[in-house]
């Protein structure tokens, strides 16, 4: 504990070392400046250190069931399937909310909490970790949070609802790593199931022994998971029209096997507020199939298992828009698929589709993929902007080996047309290779079979505001991987009309093909990489 006599000799220590800045400035000067500084330094953690316990506790990881105007606080329920201790207190004015926990692919822990809270009210979040560390980030450092320390307790505020906040510690991305959500409060939120609407109230809810199935499909009415639930089974939504899944709840999977959240052939479906886990379940979180009209906001995936837990796969469908989401999966965190039974173009597009201000992670495969299946007519109109990727990673047991991974990946295995695709104000925080453009014929050691035996391109991509903080040791650490297709009995596919504008890696702007990083696969006797425009910008980050 910070007692008042230490805080003054903190103060005193402080100006001691300004000796020089403070020495002109008038005693009443320097003792106002005192008090200010004082004040900040009150104002900042210290009030906290006071009351809360500094000593990590495996019974405040459970959490509090803790209701009011200005604050609601969620216990995990006894019967959620846990794996290894709990690693983390997570404590918000003095209450705890639950943390809840699963593997990652290095067998280290991922732990994720929420809370609500009002708005137009600050909160003071604390967190306690079980294990020392030297040093930590709170990412993304687009939130401008500023934090304090003390010991193994750190102490920042919020004056915003609805941030995502992950803590780093000793810059292992690979280690034992915490989500937080911070939602605003639902003052409409409903409280029991009618006519139109299924109702999950705060508890553990098992779709198998509720309903003696595993799989609820959702007909004619939403579905709505409250803070402090957890519902353990498959969500479906069948040929239905203005289906809406929402809450503050958690949505989960042990089974493998399906989807944990899927739609086919639906139309005007919305997804918000939820958490949603592939937990002990190695396959796809959420996906859309044929489907139209899709909105997903404050939405949170944490999938960690490896591998193929994709965070959202959207096959064959058009007019989506995803904003506000957080993904942490262990394949591609966003994936966007052709899988139509037949030739290409007579398959339904993939079109129009708009993802804004998201929080991406993947331990395994990419980040965004258009790909790798893609048995569909066209993908076109597609568009990312506003993004933190926290960290991108190629594969586990087989890092450095794959062509066809990065944070921004189009992956044309099966021939078709690419167009109108940009990825705008990207921030990446850690990554290996960072952007790549191919065409292949097979994926995964040949056990995905491809076909490029009919016409197909990639046309009219643009990177604009690209920055990355850092990359992994590898040899593809920041590399851009472009690569045509020319192979005998097959057309030829030619990657065309590329921007660059202002891509910053690690302090470097990208201003031509030149670049060490930079690979195509153009000969001198055949040219399938081809328009490639570099517009510099600015020799500082745009994005800070």
């Amino acid at each position: 504990m910070v007692t008042g006599i230490q805080l003054i000799l903190m103060r005193l220590l402080y100006i001691q070392k300004n000796s020089k800045l403070l020495a002109k400035l008038s005693y009443t000067s320097k003792g106002f400046l005192s008090v200010l500084l004082l004040m900040q330094f009150v104002g900042g953690c210290v009030s906290s250190y006071t009351k809360h316990n500094e000593t990590f506790s495996a019974a405040y990881a459970k959490g509090e069931s803790f209701y009011s105007d200005n604050l609601i606080t969620y216990s995990v329920p006894n019967e959620y399937p846990q794996e290894g201790e709990p690693l983390f207190n997570i404590e918000i004015n003095g209450k705890y909310t639950g943390v809840y926990s699963d593997f990652n692919a290095w067998k280290n822990w991922v732990s994720f909490g929420y809370f609500d809270f009002n708005p137009e009210k600050e909160v003071e979040i604390v967190i306690t970790v079980a294990q020392p560390f030297k040093e930590y980030k709170l990412l993304p450092e687009s939130n401008g949070i500023v934090s304090t320390r003390k010991g193994n307790t750190i102490c920042f505020k919020l004056k915003q609802a609805g941030q995502f906040i992950s803590l780093v510690l000793d810059d292992q991305y690979k280690g034992n790593t915490l989500h937080l959500f911070a939602n605003p409060i639902d003052f409409h939120a409903p409280t029991a199931s009618n006519d139109s609407l299924l109702y999950f109230g705060p508890g553990y809810h098992d779709l198998e022994k509720i309903y003696g199935i595993e799989s609820l499909v959702l007909k004619d009415k939403n579905l709505y998971i409250a803070g402090g639930a957890v519902v353990n089974g498959t969500i479906r939504i069948d040929r239905s029209d203005g289906i809406t899944v929402s809450g503050h709840g958690v949505l989960m999977k042990r089974k493998p096997n399906n989807l944990v959240l899927t739609a086919n052939r639906s139309n005007n479906i919305n997804i918000e507020g939820i958490i949603i886990c592939s937990q002990r379940n190695p396959g796809w979180t959420v996906g859309f199939s044929e489907s139209s009209d899709i909105r997903v906001s404050h939405a949170k995936v944490v999938s960690t298992r490896y591998a193929s837990t994709d965070g959202f796969d959207f096959i064959n469908s058009g007019n989506i828009h995803l904003s506000n989401v957080f993904i942490r999966a262990c394949d591609d965190a966003i994936a966007i698929k052709g899988l139509f039974r037949g030739n290409p173009e007579d398959g339904l597009p993939n079109e129009n589709m708009l993802f804004e201000h998201l929080q991406l992670w993947n331990d395994c495969n990419s980040t965004i993929c258009l790909g790798a299946e893609t048995r569909a007519k066209y993908y076109k109109n597609i568009h990312f902007r506003d993004i933190d990727v926290l960290f991108s990673y190629d594969d586990r047991d087989h890092h450095g080996k794959l062509d066809e991974r990065s944070v921004m990946t189009i992956c044309s295995l099966d021939a078709t047309f690419f167009s109108n695709i940009t990825f705008e104000n990207i921030r990446v925080n850690r990554c290996e290779r960072l952007i790549c453009l191919t065409f292949k014929d097979n994926f995964w050691f040949g056990s995905i079979k491809g076909n490029q035996s009919v016409e197909g391109g990639i046309d009219h991509v643009t990177f604009r505001n690209i920055s990355v903080a850092s990359c992994g040791e590898s040899l593809l650490a920041n590399e851009i991987l472009l690569n045509g297709w020319s192979k005998d009995g097959t057309p030829v596919k030619i990657i065309n009309n590329i921007t660059f504008n202002n891509v910053l890696r690690e302090g470097i702007l990208l201003t031509s093909e030149n670049d060490a990083k930079f690979k195509t696969n153009n000969t001198q006797e055949e040219t399938l990489v081809k328009n490639l425009i570099f517009i510099p910008g600015s020799s500082t980050n745009p994005l800070q």
